[in-house]
């Protein structure tokens, strides 16, 4: 296939907008081969200056030599040809002197050739040699000559810098490097200390400076910055090839930190790159680091073999590989390499340099690399006991039926018990302290009874209240409290009190029932309550309904606890206030479960009060639990997280941490992530201590979002990295969680906030492919890659996303959801600068367009918004009359949807094109609609100078002024 020169432009065009890669340095090529065909030499050059960094940054820099020599041999045959490319091939010897010394085939000679033609040029030139100094200092440094390297140094620090000299970051970078060399620990430091305060923009920063400045930063004990400086820098050299020297550094870091497990991973993950290394310096470099990092990684764990999974490369299969033999082979790797350096430079400098690193030990005990790896970490050195948790779902609240609440502390031996005339007088106090939970005193009190009365000959009525009162006491001994509950029973049967008898035969069935979710005991429970609801009084009425209904509650039979509880609402007014306390309690809780939202709200508030006024903390904790649901249900977040502190504030034991832990999961979720950090990191420590590998998942999760809302977005990216990786470790486990695509999508948001989107990217692909049976999540999954390498200026692949999306959408029969992508397709390829494609795309769009409903008021945002977006890509394609016609159409159609602030935009698009179209007294007209649509406190800047500019290319200088 031929080109025309303008095709061919147009293409080197795209290579300009896309990233570094092999994408681009193949459109490069072809770019290139068809200009030399055509024999359109300056394009050529053009093309081979971009394919010169693109080879470099995209990790292949020995194809750089060849277009860079050729560039240098093109510019020199007719210099003033390309006069105004010679700052940017000046700028390239700096690029071959620090490759060409990573490659051991090429002589040193060579590369001293080359660094005497860029000392010409740049004296020719009149350019200051502060950059010639640094690259000389830098092969100096290379081949191990100290003397020289400091020589080369001071003149590199001594003499001016100019537009030639590596930028603000990468300059003060190599410095570092040296100092950190030369063990000028602080001053390495306080050298960067002032790039980092400032603004780096180069492709290289801020990642660059930060990796030189590991281990001065554990050298000089600034232990957090270190770990930032990691966990910043890796994050961007992770992804490129051409960084492995830098990634090589971080996995040495974590090697040489106690995080030995953090650095196995590493190598694992970037192991496939050693086929396919930028040179033979970074595969040496790699190899080196890996075999210690593999070897330290070995010894933490003597009692197991550690393996890694090692990728396919050419006749070698993929296969998983003990860490011990892959050491071994990585340390003969870049041993044999550094011979081969040592050879070339004629020094024993890169071989020594190696040996060291394969003999490596650590620089520090530990260095904690996240916060739950702080946490578990001082929490294993503490030997801390782990507290019961909570089960995931949102807990109840409240005791057993009829059982009070476990104490949360020994019983106060002080506690005074009142005197008594009587055995009667002292159990009537008993029974009032355990009706409202105050333990203590009763235990005191029964302690008291036993004091007083234990020699006495009691009355059957008596003995049945003091057997009810002991059978209270035992909430861990079910069978035991059955036993005494019965025996109390016989003891009214005895005295003919038929209500004493079916209460205690009631709560001896509802012990057992609520021993493990038993229903043996079930009807027996039933028949005494319904005994008593018929029976009995208005206060053992309301009690025998909250006991059988919080077992039918528990039990899941939410209809039957709710009907129980409504048959006795006639006795309410007459039932003591902890039985009403209660009874309003257990209904809250059984009106959540049912999503009963109007009647929570409703009656909470009061249920509430009567509670806490009764000190009843159970039913108080209950309460706020059921108004936090029904708060968290009609989306009021914050005053449901307020409801779940306080049903912790009131709740014991597991219930606490159970309430801390929901409102810790809500507020995740929202601004105040922050204040719940500390919570949820605590809840993963814990939960992983306990071998609860479920319980630590969902709070890691729930942290990630945390702190991606709290804003902390390295530490969201590396909670939710631990967690994917925990995922697909546990893929059937985690599956119902969500799995590997609900962190993956958290991901998703996290790189896209970091300024990460090829990570993004990665991820969305990835859940393409996990998910790839439901089409709609495919197109979903391709339309938000649109959208991020849209933002991410990549229109290209973003515009081939966007119509893989539409055409889905389209297989789907989801004609708006295409319209939708087809619209963002042409826009991104007008951005591309490709305009007929762009406009093919908006046909298209408008075709589908017209088979909407009109009426639908998402289509018609639909079409205002194809119309707006139609005219920028009908402009770019120089048909400025119907782009015009366009933009007014969206304004009309915006404005009647009542949206006059995107209406003005569209009057102001509108006379941006008049006025570039030679239309100015049409342009003022619609820059005054536009002022007079905008909003009071719009800025009105923008259209002001498009205003000043169409009254200034017609001529009417005398029209009123707008107000400004």
């Amino acid at each position: 296939m031929s080109y025309t020169e303008e095709q061919l432009r147009s293409l080197l065009g795209q290579a300009y907008g896309m990233p570094y890669g092999p994408g681009q340095n193949a459109l490069l090529e072809q770019v290139i081969a068809h200009a030399d065909a055509a024999h359109l030499t300056q394009l050529a050059f053009t093309a081979r200056m971009q394919a010169t960094v693109s080879y470099v940054y995209s990790g292949e820099p020995v194809r750089s030599f060849a277009t860079f020599a050729w560039c240098l041999a093109e510019f020199d045959r007719t210099p003033t040809a390309y006069q105004h490319y010679y700052r940017s091939l000046l700028w390239h010897f700096k690029y071959m002197v620090s490759a060409l010394t990573k490659f051991p085939e090429v002589p040193l000679a060579r590369t001293y050739e080359v660094l005497d033609d860029m000392q010409r040029r740049w004296t020719e030139t009149g350019h200051s040699l502060h950059a010639v100094y640094a690259y000389r200092h830098r092969v100096a440094a290379h081949i191990g000559d100290i003397e020289a390297a400091e020589a080369y140094y001071a003149q590199w620090c001594a003499a001016p810098r100019d537009d030639l000299s590596d930028c603000n970051g990468c300059d003060p970078t190599s410095k570092a490097y040296w100092l950190r060399r030369r063990g000028r620990y602080e001053e390495a430091v306080a050298l960067a200390d002032t790039v980092l305060s400032g603004q780096l923009t180069c492709f290289e920063q801020p990642q660059g400076i930060l990796t030189a400045l590991l281990v001065p930063y554990l050298r000089t004990g600034r232990l957090d910055q270190a770990r930032d400086a990691h966990r910043r820098a890796y994050r961007v050299h992770r992804s490129r090839l051409a960084d492995m020297d830098d990634v090589a550094q971080h996995i040495e870091f974590c090697a040489r930190t106690g995080n030995e497990a953090r650095a196995l991973e590493m190598v694992e993950r970037h192991l496939g790159w050693l086929d396919r290394a930028p040179s033979p310096w970074a595969a040496m470099r790699f190899a080196a680091v890996a075999s210690m990092a593999l070897r330290r990684a070995q010894e933490r764990q003597p009692d197991d073999e550690l393996t890694l999974h090692r990728p396919a490369h050419g006749d070698r299969v993929a296969a998983t590989v003990t860490a011990a033999a892959l050491a071994a082979e990585l340390a003969n790797q870049a041993t044999e390499a550094a011979e081969r350096f040592d050879r070339r430079n004629g020094t024993d400098h890169v071989g020594t340099t190696v040996r060291e690193i394969l003999d490596g030990e650590p620089w520090i005990d530990y260095l904690p690399l996240s916060p739950t790896a702080a946490r578990m970490r001082s929490r294993t050195a503490s030997g801390a006991t782990w507290p019961a948790v909570a089960p995931e779902s949102a807990p109840s609240g409240g005791p057993a039926p009829d059982q009070t609440p476990t104490p949360t502390k020994a019983p106060d031996p002080s506690v005074a018990v009142p005197e008594t005339s009587d055995p009667d007088q002292l159990l009537d106090i008993i029974e009032e302290h355990h009706e409202v939970y105050r333990m203590d005193q009763a235990t005191a009190a029964l302690e008291a009874f036993a004091t007083r009365y234990g020699d006495r000959e009691l009355t059957a009525r008596q003995r049945a209240r003091l057997a009810e009162a002991r059978a209270a006491q035992l909430r861990d001994d079910v069978e035991g409290a059955a036993h005494l509950f019965r025996e109390a029973a016989r003891e009214y049967a005895s005295v003919g009190d038929p209500e004493g008898e079916h209460r205690a035969l009631a709560r001896a069935a509802a012990a057992i029932c609520w021993d493990g979710d038993r229903d043996d005991e079930l009807p027996t429970l039933i028949e005494q309550t319904e005994w008593l609801l018929a029976h009995g009084s208005p206060k053992e009425r309301v009690a025998a309904a909250s006991r059988l209904a919080i077992v039918h509650h528990h039990a899941r039979r939410s209809d039957q606890a709710l009907a129980v509880l409504d048959r006795v609402a006639d006795s309410l007014d007459a039932a003591s206030p902890p039985g009403r306390a209660r009874h309003a309690a257990v209904r809250l809780a059984v009106l959540a479960v049912l999503g009963r939202v109007d009647e929570i709200l409703q009656t909470g508030p009061a249920a509430v009060a009567l509670a806490e006024s009764l000190g009843l903390a159970a039913e108080s904790a209950q309460a706020h639990a059921a108004l936090a649901a029904a708060l968290r249900l009609i989306g009021n977040v914050t005053q449901a997280a307020d409801h779940l502190a306080a049903a912790a504030h009131h709740a014991d034991g597991e219930h606490r941490t159970g309430f801390r832990l929901a409102r810790a999961e809500l507020l995740a979720y929202t601004d105040r992530a922050g204040e719940v950090i500390d919570e949820l990191v605590e809840r993963v420590a814990d939960s992983t201590a306990r071998g609860d590998r479920p319980g630590a998942s969902y709070a890691r999760f729930s942290l990630a979002v945390a702190y991606l809302n709290a804003n902390r977005l390295l530490d969201a990216a590396e909670v939710a990295e631990e967690e994917l990786a925990y995922r697909l470790r546990h893929l059937e486990e985690t599956e119902k969680a969500g799995g590997a695509a609900e962190v993956r999508e958290l991901l998703v948001a996290i790189y896209e906030r970091l300024g990460q989107p090829t990570e993004a990217i990665e991820q969305l692909d990835a859940i393409a492919e996990e998910l790839g049976e439901d089409r709609g999540v495919v197109a979903q999954v391709a339309q938000r890659a649109g959208e991020i390498l849209a933002a991410a200026d990549q229109d290209d692949e973003a515009a081939r996303r966007f119509l893989t999306a539409a055409d889905i959408w389209a297989e789907l029969n989801e004609p708006l959801a295409e319209v939708t992508n087809r619209r963002r397709a042409a826009l991104s390829l007008h951005w591309a600068g490709r305009s007929d494609e762009a406009v093919a795309a908006l046909a298209r769009a408008d075709a589908v367009a017209t088979t909407l409903p009109a009426d639908d008021e998402a289509v018609q945002w639909a079409r205002a918004r194809l119309d707006y977006d139609g005219a920028h890509v009908l402009w770019g394609a120089k048909r400025s009359t119907e782009a015009a016609q366009r933009a007014a159409r969206a304004a009309e159609a915006v404005l009647a949807l009542g949206s006059p602030g995107a209406a003005a935009e569209s009057h102001l698009l509108q006379a941006q094109i008049l006025l570039t179209s030679g239309q100015p007294g049409e342009a003022e007209a619609a820059a005054r609609r536009a002022l007079d649509l905008l909003p009071e406190d719009a800025d009105r800047e923008v259209y002001l100078e498009v205003l000043d500019a169409a009254r200034s290319a017609s001529g009417d200088v005398d029209s009123p002024e707008p107000s400004r």
